[in-house]
């Protein structure tokens, strides 16, 4: 029997502030854009 070790890395950031200020500015909610900035990671 073969055995095979599976592992996964995750990886944690602060979303940008002056992303945020930007989308904010262009009269998204901060919640809005912030997940367009995640998703714009995720990507």
């Amino acid at each position: 029997m073969e055995i095979v070790k599976i592992t996964h890395e995750a990886a944690i950031s602060s979303v940008d502030k002056r992303q945020m200020e930007t989308l904010v500015a262009r009269g998204l909610t901060p919640e809005e854009a912030v997940d367009v900035i995640v998703k714009g990671t995720l990507k």
